[in-house]
């Protein structure tokens, strides 16, 4: 499959090929280790907003509550629920779950130790000391992200995942999040197996990525934006992330993720390259909108969505 950066319009031709022997997709080539970070634009997303902690939401009463109950924060201060609030009903915990599954949000574990590999400009490490964490360290990639999360009074490390990981002791952290990340990877199965060693028995892992087999992927083809040429070198399908988990990790869990912009984009990209139908200018409009995020949650809700969230543990031997 051919394709191009649809996304940052950065020039050149990409490509994928097929492992034979295990059926995972890569980019090939990839390029220079040197070159990876000029493929992250200034305007790239993960990147470019810098967040001090007055900038974050506030916590709603309902959500505290679901968060001391469930995942252990305890310390939360309780705070009456409107009457009215109808996202306070205790039948709506299932939805909480899927929605702190998607989020990443670990459970507490008091005095604990958080890494997260490929951290950005640091607004989830944020978002976890408001939650009451203490010990929160990162590690990115790319200077300029680096430095606006440091810029918040957050430990972060610059350099590459490779390298960065083998500095970190084994068994030195409670909870490894990785949002976005492993698709990045050359070797994202040595980087998993670096997670576990790194982690305690019974510490938890929280990652993300894109998943091949899924509904916006084989509708948009080399026009999904899952593949976001050339910054992901690896395309799985959730079998791939499986076997790559099997052996240090347990008690896995998928989340799928609410991904409108995946659809309006892939309409969008097709029509602005001359292969569109004529309703993809439409459909680009109604993926947009309220009806196309509504849409999207209820894909995600059946597990459809392209965009995963994973929940898992070291295991204890």
């Amino acid at each position: 499959m051919l394709g191009r950066d649809y996304l940052h319009r950065l020039p050149g031709g990409y490509a994928v090929s097929e492992c034979p022997q295990c059926g995972i997709w890569f980019q090939n080539p990839r390029p220079v280790v040197d070159d990876l970070p000029a493929l992250y634009p200034g305007d790239y997303a993960p990147h470019r907003t810098a967040t001090g902690g007055t900038e974050l939401p506030g916590i709603r009463p309902a959500k505290a509550r679901y968060f001391r109950d469930v995942l252990g924060y305890r310390h939360l201060p309780e705070e009456p629920v409107p009457i009215l609030d109808w996202r306070s009903l205790p039948g709506l915990d299932r939805w909480r779950r899927w929605r702190a599954g998607v989020e990443l949000v670990p459970t507490f574990v008091p005095g604990g130790r958080v890494l997260e590999v490929g951290c950005g400009d640091g607004r989830r490490l944020l978002e976890l000391r408001r939650y009451g964490w203490q010990h929160l360290y990162g590690l990115e990639l790319v200077p300029a992200a680096a430095e606006v999360a440091r810029a918040s009074g957050l430990q972060i490390d610059c350099c590459s995942v490779e390298d960065g990981l083998d500095t970190y002791p084994t068994a030195g952290f409670d909870v490894v999040i990785a949002s976005n990340l492993l698709e990045h990877l050359c070797r994202p199965f040595d980087i998993v197996r670096e997670f576990g060693r790194i982690l305690k028995p019974g510490g938890q892992l929280l990652l993300s990525t894109v998943v091949r087999d899924s509904l916006e992927a084989r509708w948009f083809g080399r026009y999904w934006d899952g593949f976001d040429f050339p910054r992901h070198m690896t395309h799985f399908r959730v079998a791939d992330l499986n076997d790559a988990l099997n052996g240090s990790f347990r008690d896995v869990e998928y989340f799928h993720q609410p991904a409108p912009q995946s659809f309006a984009r892939g309409f969008r990209w097709r029509r602005e390259s001359g292969d569109g139908r004529v309703y993809d200018r439409l459909a680009a409009d109604a993926w947009s909108s309220r009806f196309g995020a509504t849409l999207s949650t209820l894909l995600a809700l059946g597990g459809f969505g392209g965009r995963i969230s994973c929940r898992c543990r070291r295991r204890l031997d």
